[in-house]
């Protein structure tokens, strides 16, 4: 694995750090639950209808962010998207 190259942003550095944490604590946390403490004893058929809205909200505010510090940082980035309709999903977005 890579190290933070020159130049990256401090925020970029300590988000993927908290991303990092978090998710692995997350294993940890639902590994302890289902196999040992039982913490939190719902039907699997709840897990999925709760977790997909989320998912899907969260996609395009992630794009959304990347695309504007894209817009924002990348030299020519501006022009390339006044040209190009789509640029995620040919067609549709």
């Amino acid at each position: 694995m890579r190290g933070a190259g020159e130049g990256t942003e401090r925020f970029d550095l300590t988000f993927t750090r908290l991303w990092l944490v978090l998710v692995l604590g997350l294993f940890v946390v639902a590994g302890l639950d289902a196999v040992r403490f039982g913490w939190a004893p719902l039907p699997g058929w709840t897990v999925g209808p709760g977790f997909g809205p989320l998912a899907l909200a969260s996609v395009p505010i992630g794009w959304s962010a990347w695309h504007n510090t894209l817009r924002a940082e990348l030299p020519g980035y501006a022009e390339f998207a006044r040209h190009t309709r789509y640029r995620l999903l040919p067609g549709i977005w």
